[in-house]
């Protein structure tokens, strides 16, 4: 007969089952499955069993009830792989790029900003951005970042005088 559970999935559902009819659940037990349809494509459900016991206390089966939550996990892999290549990106990019909090608060730096200015990543996170502008630079771009948090633009493009690690703009 057909497989109900992935191939993948077999070996995990089959120990969670025994641990399940042993009585001894861990409670954190990933019990999302691919499971195969009618049409014989596979999705994913979440699980929830529960043990059926006879008058004395002893499991005689299980009842598993599957919600399905395949749009969850497609929409989990498209952030995880946007996130990669948001990463990749990031990274490997020949722009010097950061991740500022909405409070100016330097989060990241990637490697291109950090040969750029010749700091290590403990010097600059943690910092302002305004900690290593040219002093003629503060402000100047405040209307543009009120209109971003405010909705009003989707991004906009700076290019500003920075402070290297050797003192030169």
């Amino acid at each position: 007969g057909r497989q109900l559970f992935h191939p993948d999935e077999q070996a995990r559902s089959s120990a969670n089952i025994a641990a399940q009819l042993a009585g001894r659940p861990a409670p954190d037990t990933n019990r999302r499955y691919r499971v195969r349809g009618g049409d014989g494509r596979w999705f994913w459900v979440e699980a929830n069993p529960q043990v059926v016991l006879d008058a004395d206390g002893r499991p005689t089966g299980l009842i598993n009830v599957f919600r399905d939550v395949d749009e969850q996990e497609r929409m989990i892999g498209v952030a995880r792989e946007r996130g990669e290549l948001f990463e990749a990106v990031f990274n490997h990019s020949a722009s010097a790029k950061v991740v500022l909090s909405l409070d100016g608060e330097i989060l990241r730096a990637n490697v291109a900003l950090l040969k750029l200015l010749g700091y290590r990543a403990e010097e600059v996170i943690g910092r302002r951005d305004n900690d290593f502008a040219h002093p003629d630079e503060i402000g100047r771009f405040d209307a543009q970042y009120r209109a971003l948090l405010a909705g009003e633009l989707e991004s906009y493009t700076v290019e500003r005088r920075y402070r290297r690690s050797d003192g030169v703009y």
